[in-house]
């Protein structure tokens, strides 16, 4: 069985994307610039859907955490208390 190639054809701005059997992707990918002022506007009528402060310190501790460990077993410091995160 040989598998057919196929090719697509990107129309960002007009949310298309057309491929070669014929069939269409249609829907938009909004850049940051565009949702970062929806989403502040939000934060300050107080309807947005972020998590407290105290649910995003608990979420970012597991995940530092896993990192740190992570870290240990690539870099070969078991003592490393430390993560290079950008």
């Amino acid at each position: 069985m040989r598998e057919q190639s196929l090719s697509c054809t990107v129309r960002e701005a007009e949310g298309r994307s057309e491929f070669s059997d014929g069939s269409v992707l249609v829907g938009r990918l909004d850049s940051q610039s565009s949702l970062t002022p929806l989403l502040v506007d939000n934060i300050f009528l107080g309807h947005c859907a972020l998590p407290t402060l105290g649910e995003s310190v608990s979420q970012h501790c597991v995940f530092i955490s896993a990192m740190v460990e992570h870290w240990r077993l690539c870099s070969g410091n078991s003592l490393s208390d430390r993560a290079p995160i950008t």
